[in-house]
């Protein structure tokens, strides 16, 4: 099969070996020549993708930009932190005055909502909100 010719260590041209062929993917713990893992993996974490437009629009007093660090705070105090995730986000569409808008992503996207939180709470009721959702189970 020709490569594509490339320029070796060595100074002089020959055939790329990694350039053109293809190959599949294969991930870690899984065996060559598999493409779907052999294991059940554990669920993905719940996404919590916090607005940084709301963040920036709260009141210098409310700690808008400090409030991520607050609620990975609350989520660690309640336990959860190994099912969630904080990620910042664009603008979400609600724009509330005086709340920041978090959209909610639970492992495989069902139930996806978004949930508005006081910054004063320090992501208290957030965290409340999701220590109510159940654990989600790994797949068969």
């Amino acid at each position: 099969m020709p490569g594509i010719i490339a320029r070796l260590d060595s100074g002089k041209e020959g055939v790329h070996p990694g350039i053109g062929v293809h190959r599949p993917l294969c991930f870690p713990g899984m065996p060559p020549g598999t493409t779907e893992p052999t294991e059940p993996t554990e669920p993905e974490p719940t996404e919590l993708h916090v607005c940084h437009r709301c963040l920036v629009r709260l009141d210098a007093s409310a700690g808008g930009v400090d409030l991520p660090r607050r609620l990975k705070e609350a989520l660690c105090a309640r336990g959860l932190t190994e099912r969630t995730r904080v990620l910042p986000s664009g603008c979400l569409g609600h724009c509330p005055k005086g709340r920041v808008s978090v959209l909610v992503l639970p492992d495989g996207g069902t139930a996806a909502h978004v949930q508005l939180i006081d910054p004063e709470k320090d992501g208290e009721d957030l965290a409340e909100h999701l220590a109510r959702w159940p654990v989600p189970a790994a797949p068969p």
